[in-house]
């Protein structure tokens, strides 16, 4: 009974599951601008968006709102991930819309 007083015992390691996205298909249209992690779109009505995956705790995708000339440039190859980051979650005028 007390033969593991004093001792230590080996306890197996738990298996962490790390969550990794699946990336989407890479879509260049008129109106979508999709690439694995993240894409520009222009609805209906003319508004145009940026959506990316966040990074944060939590995760999920963080939207901006962004002008009709800037979603050109970026299917123009104007602007990139790194422009489009620096444009609107480093603006503090830039909000968020989802």
């Amino acid at each position: 009974m007390g033969d593991n007083v004093g001792k230590e015992t080996a306890r197996p390691h738990k298996q962490v599951q790390k969550y990794r996205a699946n990336p989407r298909p890479i879509i260049h249209s008129h109106d979508l601008w999709q690439e694995e992690f993240w894409n520009v779109r222009r609805d209906s009505d003319g508004t145009c968006s940026f959506s990316f995956l966040a990074a944060r705790q939590g995760g999920g995708t963080d939207t901006y709102e962004i002008t009709e000339a800037e979603f050109e440039d970026v299917k123009a190859g104007k602007l990139t991930y790194a422009d489009l980051i620096r444009l609107t979650e480093h603006d503090p005028m830039r909000e968020r819309v989802k």
